[in-house]
């Protein structure tokens, strides 16, 4: 039966002991409701939230094999315009790089390659692991498996020991920053990096702070930014609202492919620092993908060294740069790089020779190493050391030298018979270019790789 305004009215007079406890129910219900809400961490306190809630996650990489297949992708013909007939093995810009196509039958022929082979990866709860190696060895791919947009064909991904094989990119708690900028075309940079919390129906106040304080950690004039389109941004100021609207999601895991490549060298330092430490106030585990030493060093807490789609060594940068495990580490740090000399082992001696006149004792070193054995002589530039011209010294000629003021420092480069080679000296040393020089190596920096398999076979200093 229906009520009347006037007989409701009068019914919640009757009652009216019971609508004002519902009425002081519901205010308080309100209440608890808006402190729960400005009980949600904020930027600045993002640091104790994820302690809080141990978001800190283990990353694990158990043995993950992936291949690149040309079968996987749709064949295209081609036809030639000279005879009017299809013809075979040729690249479109639809066509993968080495897919070969069956002239006549539109098939793909058999072509597979391994990008990460039986790697295994660990990176520690809260660490920011660097990955570092030539292109093409499987760095970004690393990356993209974390992330779940590629899948493994053997071994798992782990995060604090749960399996993340088969699970979505959306479902793992990640942000990730690609080496393009994919950003939303139609949006400000501010909608660009507040659009995830849009997503999740954050109110506009506390997503406006999130934007502004991730802004101010992007560097100074990066607030002028915020209302232009990706269209009116540069190629560095829209990578860094791409970095922007990864670290204002609060991942649990943060995957950076070169996020610093398009930046110039004065805001690439800059946002290097601020970044880290961003990470270092967020606590929150990374893998930081990059060809450079100095990013490798600067961001990561340890370094990761790729080759060929397997890990050659994991450490600090003191630590592969003072122990590498083989030749192919070792030149891949320092500037310059390591100098390396073919020699032979003269058992009979006890000393390595090579043509370029090159005579070094090493006593006991028959212990590992055979009589007549090719190596590697590897010895660091700062423990080159110009002489005078005396018995036992090598016999260079100086190519050319670099000043480097701010490690009041020289670098000369000379040439030992055909052999191009290094020294580092202090500022003051004269050297005049085409002079002839002779050079010692200091013992203690020696090392000595086996000149086939490249691993390392003695380090003279202890380490």
């Amino acid at each position: 039966m229906c009520q009347s305004p006037v007989v409701r009215f009068r019914l919640s007079l009757v009652r009216g002991e019971h609508a004002c406890h519902i009425l002081q129910g519901f205010q308080q219900a309100t209440h608890e409701a808006k402190q729960s809400r400005s009980a949600e961490p904020s930027a600045v306190g993002i640091r104790q939230a994820n302690v809080e809630r141990q978001i800190m996650v283990m990353v694990r990489l158990d043995h993950v094999t992936t291949r690149y297949d040309a079968s996987h992708y749709p064949p295209r013909r081609n036809v030639s315009p000279w005879a009017g007939e299809e013809a075979s093995d040729v690249v479109t810009p639809s066509t993968p790089c080495g897919a070969r196509h069956d002239s006549g039958r539109g098939q793909m022929g058999a072509y597979a390659k391994t990008i990460l082979d039986d790697l295994s990866l660990t990176v520690l709860p809260g660490e920011t692991l660097s990955v570092i190696g030539p292109s093409g060895c499987g760095k970004s791919t690393l990356l993209r498996v974390i992330a779940g947009l590629i899948e493994p064909i053997a071994g798992g991904v782990y995060f604090d020991g749960r399996p993340m094989n088969g699970l979505p990119p959306r479902e793992r708690q990640i942000g990730m920053v690609f080496q393009n900028y994919a950003l939303y075309p139609h949006m400000a940079a501010q909608d660009n990096l507040g659009f995830f919390w849009r997503l999740r129906r954050r109110r506009k106040p506390e997503i406006s702070e999130r934007v502004h304080q991730t802004a101010h950690v992007l560097g100074v004039g990066f607030e002028k930014l915020l209302g232009r389109l990706p269209r009116q941004l540069s190629g560095g100021e829209q990578q860094r609202v791409a970095v922007g609207r990864c670290i204002i999601r609060e991942p649990a895991v943060f995957l950076l492919d070169e996020p610093f490549s398009n930046l110039d060298a004065h805001l690439r330092e800059r946002s290097r620092r601020e970044v880290k430490k961003l990470l270092r106030m967020f606590a929150v585990t990374t893998v930081f993908v990059t060809h450079d030493q100095h990013e490798a060093m600067a961001m990561g807490d340890r370094i990761a060294v790729m080759r060929s789609g397997k890990i050659v060594q994991v450490g600090t940068f003191q630590e592969l740069y003072e122990d590498p495990h083989d030749s192919f580490v070792a030149g891949f740090f320092g500037d310059p790089p390591i100098n390396l000399f073919p020699c032979r082992y003269r058992a009979e001696a006890e000393r390595l020779v090579d043509g370029a006149g090159i005579a070094l004792p090493l006593a006991g070193a028959s212990r590992f190493l055979d009589d007549g054995q090719d190596i590697l002589l590897g010895v660091r530039p700062e423990h080159v050391c110009l002489t005078a011209s005396e018995e036992g010294a090598v016999q260079g000629r100086v190519s050319h030298f670099e000043p480097r003021l701010a490690d009041r420092a020289k670098i000369v480069y000379f040439d030992i018979a055909s052999q191009r080679a290094a020294a580092k000296v202090p500022y003051d040393t004269p050297v005049r270019v085409g002079e002839p020089i002779a050079v010692r190596f200091h013992p203690a920096g020696l090392l000595l790789f086996d000149a086939q398999s490249h691993r390392r076979l003695y380090a003279a200093s202890p380490r």
